[in-house]
């Protein structure tokens, strides 16, 4: 529309913007706008800018499943995993300074520095030693180093219970111990048993702690590693870090394994199922539950004598769900990096979390991992709302909407045996909100415009992952769908010869549209069918978007290229007279009567949102949620203008709008006040009818003026001029009729503008690009640039 023509109207209603409850119009900018009132007591769906189907009014809530896909990990359970010493106990012990350092005696023994090294002589005392405090408590592990440089008498090393020997210490060697404290005095020290006359020299003295760790026999720490050298069946341990029955993650790196058919276990789960470390250099990761006979211990064990040498360092653990989101019950039920297996022991095994409210309807998502034993039923329950067939998604990922009947979430096995892996959990409400109104597209993402329509029913439940297969297999939730999400399903045929469909329950309807979405898969031609009448059906090649024959009771075949392969296939059934199903069959030509196709093993197409709904015609996609029926309710848009905007003496009414159907209904737009006085331009109830209803002042001049369009489904331009002795109906750049004398409504009586009549009958359903009321008569030469 020209600008020109754009200053001249009062009031222009364009797809642009709305919120619930409103049609914003673009004119008038300043209050009031007279903004159209919209209401439709239910949700419904649009094509977007994009192309791409979408609920309109239709939200999801966040994630109320917590750690859904396992990953939270607890902080670093492990202290010193890197195998760190503690500082140096012993001052001066080099000593290369003068003195002893922080060395003490005890029971008279004699300690000297003497070139440059502790001298500790017995000085007339028994037991007579030197000694270094470590300020250490029962369980501590220290490490003590020193260079034994001459021996006399009997002298030997002492922890607080008198350990050691008169072999451990060499002359001309370093002696190097690792003590465990007890929980007697925590001094160590060197110096004589029972000998008067003993001397000791010793050289660069060392005391430091293992912080955390205790060393079981051939365990030790050096260079940042724990090394296990021996043939004892000892611990590397730390105690106080795990907790029962609570699952975990351990990393660790191996430094070098010598081990001569030894095996490294870990202690603190299940002591008959304890895990085996790997011998091979590098990091490596392992899952476990505590649950042993001292599950607070974390023991990393040289379970079989043998030869050899096994080190290892960057020891971490942290609980997986560190919040205990999940409630885990019965059976063998862990987490790894997988996600999480659920392996059925007994009845009660499931995984769960309380996040619901009853009575709400949630989407329901997870990622049905490799289920590597094929028996056993898994299901999904919300409360006592249960959904089966998990396994059917096996590989896929599980899709479904669901009435809550509790405040529980769970995933179990309903029956005995049965392994399953899920992942990435997803649980959200669904918030619905009505009276917002549609701008829909093309399915090319083009040509934006209002949409109107009557309320429908979706006669088909779970429309998209609810059928039976006959020699057909269905894998659900396969490849993107016209909603751009991953919720189309494959179909499969698994023989070769007649029969080979998918189809509904069974559902009751007299007339009624059939619709499906369908994709090309290598399968060319579908026949598309009710089981109730050998008339109704329709084959469709879904590889180039055209039809075959069809019954004599099947109509409005209809076909919409969504892009990207996608159709949606639509034909009408009239007559039916009973229960019947809904199929489609695989099909390999294009003449196959009802019922007679014939397909091969492996052939296959891909399908998405089957409606039946009880119209002549098909209407926008309706999905049913929660295994019923779903309906979208009537729509209506009306209370726009006012006397001030709209001059009744002369005007001009203009429209861009596409009927949905030859449906032989009226379907209205008017200005109106009352029976006396209204203009109502409107879709006939004949084909392509297009009709103008003028009445002015009680009938003082009334008339309709009648056109047949070329087509009535696509972009229509309408406008209509009133003024005295003066009216004319414009379509498409051409004026088509006229009516030359007559009055028109008293000044004020046409104050509104809506998508029905004055009475609230014959409604508008259909697309409108454009409405505009002009409150001056515009001249042939706008009229057709107005239409053209």
């Amino acid at each position: 529309m020209a600008s020109g023509l754009l200053d001249k109207a009062n009031i222009i209603l364009t797809p642009t913007g709305y919120k619930a409850g409103t049609m914003y119009n673009v004119a008038p900018i300043e209050q009031p706008y007279e903004d159209f009132d919209f209401a439709r007591a239910s949700v419904a769906s649009r094509v977007n800018s994009s192309g791409l189907v979408e609920m309109v009014g239709r939200t999801l809530g966040s994630n109320l499943v917590q750690n859904g896909d396992f990953s939270e990990l607890g902080t670093d359970l492990v202290q010193n995993g890197t195998f760190d010493l503690g500082s140096e106990l012993v001052t001066n012990g080099d000593y290369s300074e003068s003195g002893v350092g922080n060395a003490t005696s005890q029971s008279g023994g004699v300690l000297v520095n003497e070139n440059n090294k502790l001298k500790i002589t017995s000085g007339g005392g028994a037991f007579a030693r030197a000694v270094w405090a470590t300020g250490g408590s029962a369980g501590d592990t220290f490490v003590v180093e020193a260079d034994i440089i001459s021996i006399s008498g009997s002298v030997r090393f002492y922890d607080e219970s008198n350990n050691g020997t008169y072999a451990d210490l060499v002359a001309g060697s370093t002696y190097k111990k690792y003590i465990v404290l007890g929980s007697a005095a925590k001094n160590l020290g060197f110096g004589g048993n029972n000998d008067v006359n003993f001397e000791l020299v010793l050289d660069n003295v060392s005391v430091k702690e293992v912080p955390d760790w205790t060393l079981g026999t051939g365990w030790s720490v050096e260079n940042n590693k724990a090394i296990y050298s021996g043939t004892a069946n000892a611990n590397l341990s730390q105690s106080g870090i795990l907790t029962s029955s609570k699952q975990y993650k351990l990393e660790y790196e191996v430094i070098s394994s010598t081990l001569v058919g030894g095996i490294v276990k870990l202690s603190g789960e299940t002591a008959s199922a304890q895990n085996v470390l790997s011998q091979s250099v590098g990091t490596h990761t392992l899952y476990f539950t505590a649950d042993g006979t001292s599950p607070t211990d974390l023991n990393i064990r040289v379970v079989i004598n043998t030869a050899g040498q096994y080190e290892i360092t960057n020891v971490v653990i942290k609980q997986l769900d560190p919040n205990d989101y999940w409630t885990f019950s019965g059976g063998n039920i862990t987490i790894n990096d997988e996600g999480c297996r659920i392996n059925r022991i007994s009845s009660t095994t499931f995984i769960q979390q309380n996040v619901l409210t009853s009575g709400k309807v949630y989407k329901v998502e997870f990622d049905v991992l490799d289920k590597p034993d094929n028996s056993g039923t898994f299901i999904v329950r919300l409360g006592s709302n249960n959904v089966y067939d998990v396994v059917t998604y096996e590989g896929t990922r599980f899709s479904e909407y669901i009435t809550s009947a509790g405040i529980d979430f769970r995933i179990y096995s309903s029956s005995n045996n049965g392994v399953i892996y899920v992942d990435n959990i997803v649980v959200q409400e669904v918030i619905d909100t009505n009276n917002i109104p549609r701008i829909n597209y093309d399915s090319n993402g083009e040509n934006g415009h209002w949409l109107l329509e009557p309320t429908s029913t979706n006669l088909i439940v779970n429309n998209n992952n609810s059928f039976t297969p006959n020699k057909t297999s269905i894998t659900y939730n396969n490849i993107n769908s016209p909603e751009g999400i991953q919720n189309a399903f494959k179909v499969e045929a698994t023989a070769t010869g007649t029969s080979i469909y998918v189809r509904t329950t069974d559902i009751t309807f007299t007339d009624a549209t059939f619709s499906v979405f369908v994709k090309y898969g290598n399968n060319q031609w579908l026949q598309f069918l009710s089981n109730q009448s050998a008339n109704h059906y329709f084959n469709f090649d879904v590889q180039n978007g055209v039809f075959g024959i069809n019954g004599t009771s099947t109509s409005n075949l209809k076909a919409t290229d969504f892009g990207n392969g996608w159709y949606r296939v639509s034909g009408t059934f009239t007559g039916n007279t009973g229960l019947c199903q809904l199929r489609v069959y695989l099909s390999n030509a294009s003449g196959v009567g009802y019922g007679g196709a014939t397909a091969t093993s492996g052939d296959f197409f891909y399908s998405y949102g089957w409606q039946a709904e009880a119209l002549s015609y098909p209407t926008s996609y309706i999905p049913t949620l929660t295994g019923s029926t779903e309906t979208r309710a009537t729509e209506t848009a009306n209370g726009a203008g006012s006397a001030d905007l709209i001059n009744s003496t002369e005007g001009v009414l203009y429209a861009e709008i596409a009927a949905l159907a030859n449906d032989g209904t009226n379907r209205t737009i008017a200005l109106n006040k009352d029976t006396n006085d209204r203009i109502q331009m409107y879709f006939n109830t004949s084909t392509n009818g297009l009709s103008i209803f003028y009445k002015a002042q009680s009938g003082a001049t009334s008339f309709i003026m009648n056109e047949t369009l070329t087509d009535a489904t696509s972009f229509n331009k309408i406008a209509f001029k009133w003024k005295a002795n003066d009216f004319a109906l414009w379509v498409n750049g051409v004026e088509t009729d006229t009516v030359s004398s007559g009055v028109t409504p008293t000044a004020n009586s046409l104050n509104a503008l809506e998508f029905e009549m004055f009475n609230n009958a014959s409604p508008f359903y259909g697309k409108c690009k454009a409405l505009t009321v002009f409150n001056t008569a515009l001249t042939d030469a706008e009229l057709t640039e107005l239409t053209s």
